[in-house]
């Protein structure tokens, strides 16, 4: 029996041309798995034609909201975390999920 591949979260707040390459790479390294894709509205540029789902809400501003981020990445169960902002915030929400994905900085 076949087990589907865990779920991969993309981190890609600010909007760069960068990113949908480095997505379509993420996409390839991981064929069959689910790509959820956090973003803000106006960055979306061709992202969203690469992912699964897309949270469009941005990183959390805000501890109310920024916990309420880390609890829905946590209750996904997300396999990977590909961070191509790399800010503070983000890298620090790395700690704040449980169980820990793993957690690839920028470049996939």
């Amino acid at each position: 029996m076949s087990r589907d591949p865990a779920p991969i979260f993309v981190i890609s707040v600010t909007p760069s041309v960068s990113a949908v390459l480095r997505l379509e790479r993420v996409r390839a390294a991981h064929p069959g798995a689910r790509v959820v894709l956090l973003t803000k509205k106006d960055a979306q540029m061709g992202l969203t034609r690469q992912a699964d789902e897309v949270w469009s809400e941005g990183m959390a501003r805000g501890p109310a909201r920024f916990l309420a981020l880390a609890r829905r990445i946590s209750w996904m169960s997300f396999g990977h975390v590909y961070d191509f902002d790399a800010t503070p915030v983000s890298r620090f929400l790395r700690f704040c999920v449980w169980p820990r994905p793993q957690w690839h900085p920028l470049e996939p």
